[in-house]
């Protein structure tokens, strides 16, 4: 270095003589100028806007902005004016009374707040040339937000009266309240007082009737003594009765894996409410087809029995009459025979008596399954990852009703694919009441509970329905009715 502050730079082409004296420094600011506010990162057309009585001249800049408590999410843009490089300019902010420093320099020529308090706010912002040169005043903008009508003072006040005024009302209500319930009380106790005596009076009079009655009720004790001992007699031989007659119901309907030797995919889950039913299960082969029936006789118990082993004797006849029978046909002659049987021995109330049916006959060589339903659907589920349960839908009148005895029933035929799945069911599953709220089970759950077994065996399906229903119906309810589901897989 040079007495004169000159440096002196030595380098392989030669001698740098720097001097700082000739450094041209920028000593001009920047002007700072913000550019736009924005909402939610939108712009917004201050001139035509309600928050604002315009905008400047220059810039999309509000004036007099006055938000709602909503809109509170602001974004600020600004730009400070560099002639000689406007790349290098940077900027601090501040948004009053929010924060009280300045941010640190940056480049960045926007700020976001968002989720403002309502409330008087004004931002700054200045900028910085290369040389450090800054502006003298920075850029200023005011606004506010809106409160809330409810953090109003006025809202406040009208709060306080509204309150003060119901609490001074439903005080003198309930003086006027109190005051009336005790004149009704004390004509109530003078009222009562009066009862009892002429009651004390006629407890009096019935205890002299009754010391008089004890002795004939001593000679009536054992006479029903030997009344109640009869009575016992009699309910064990009824007892014996109704078990005898379910073992001749379980000897007619036969048993239950007679269908597994036909369909080994299959099950019948049967669950009578008394000792014996008034549902049934009905199985036939006859040459190329199998029949399956799903039946709920009226009633259930001693009554609903008798009614099924007639039912499962007219099943059998109509199918012998006519081996090539279609469901329909069966159904419309096993509705024709039970309507002429009852007519025959017809009671008061007898000709109430009927059944509702589903009935299957399964085409082996065609793989075809031909439905005809009496009040009961049969539910299909087809073997793919979209499919749905899908109702085939019965005639809506049951079996034995002498209105519809001319009518036919309608004949469904559907194709079989390998893993298709279909129920047989009466209606005693999903109207079984219980669960926290002790309502009926209903069709809708009952489909999803299928949907829900569609990956397992349906050789399992059984057990899992028992569950099901036994935890549903609980230790503490009882059985509403006859329960029979059949399930078969093609």
């Amino acid at each position: 270095m040079t007495a004169n502050g000159k440096v002196l730079i030595g380098s392989l082409h030669g001698l740098i003589i720097y001097d700082p004296l000739q450094e041209d420094l920028n000593l001009s600011p920047p002007l700072t100028h913000i550019t736009s506010v924005k909402l939610f990162f939108e712009e917004v057309d201050w001139a035509t806007s309600d928050y604002s009585d315009g905008r400047t001249s220059w810039f999309n800049v509000p004036v007099n902005l006055i938000l709602a408590p909503n809109q509170n999410h602001i974004t600020f843009e600004f730009t400070g004016i560099n002639l000689k490089s406007q790349a290098q300019v940077r900027y601090q902010w501040k948004l009053s009374p929010l924060e009280t420093n300045w941010s640190p320099p940056s480049q960045k020529n926007e700020i976001t707040y968002s989720e403002l308090s309502p409330g008087d706010y004004k931002f700054y912002v200045k900028s910085y040339n290369e040389d450090g040169a800054a502006d003298i005043e920075p850029a200023i903008f005011e606004f506010s937000i809106r409160k809330p009508f409810y953090e109003t003072t006025w809202f406040i006040v009208v709060s306080i009266l509204f309150f003060a005024a119901s609490g001074f009302v439903i005080l003198r209500w309930r003086t006027k309240q109190l005051q009336y319930a005790k004149v009704k009380l004390e004509k109530e106790v003078a009222k009562r007082t009066s009862q009892l005596k002429r009651e004390k009076e006629l407890v009096e009079e019935q205890n002299h009737k009754i010391m008089q009655q004890s002795e004939e009720l001593e000679s009536q004790t054992d006479k029903l003594f030997q009344y109640t001992a009869l009575l016992e007699i009699q309910n064990r031989d009824i007892r014996d009765s109704i078990n005898y007659a379910r073992t001749i119901q379980k000897a007619v309907l036969g048993s239950r894996n007679l269908i597994r030797k036909i369909l080994p995919k299959s099950f019948v889950l049967y669950i009578p409410k008394d000792i014996v039913s008034g549902d049934f299960y009905w199985f036939s082969e006859q040459d190329k087809y199998v029949y399956v029936a799903a039946v709920d006789c009226t009633g259930h118990g001693v009554p609903g029995a008798l009614m099924s082993i007639i039912g499962y004797h007219l099943l059998k006849e109509a199918l012998n009459e006519n081996k090539q029978k279609t469901a329909g046909e069966i159904l419309d002659k096993l509705n024709i025979s039970l309507i002429d049987m009852l007519s025959t021995h017809k009671t008061k109330g007898f000709s109430k008596n009927g059944m509702d049916i589903a009935l299957c006959r399964i085409d082996i060589e065609k793989n075809e399954l031909n439905f005809a339903g009496a009040m009961r659907p049969l539910y299909w589920l087809k073997n793919d990852f979209n499919s749905k349960i899908e109702v085939i839908k019965p005639n809506r009148y049951g079996i034995g009703d002498e209105k519809q005895k001319s009518h036919q029933f309608k004949n469904h035929f559907i194709p079989l694919n390998s893993g298709d799945r279909c129920y047989l069911f009466t209606d005693g599953y999903t109207d079984q009441f219980g669960g926290k709220d002790d309502k009926k089970f209903l069709g809708r759950r009952f489909k999803e509970l299928l949907l829900s077994l569609k990956g397992l065996p349906i050789q399992e399906n059984e057990s899992i329905l028992f569950d099901t229903f036994a935890e549903w119906k609980g230790n503490k309810k009882e059985q509403t009715d006859d329960i029979l589901i059949i399930g078969l897989e093609f």
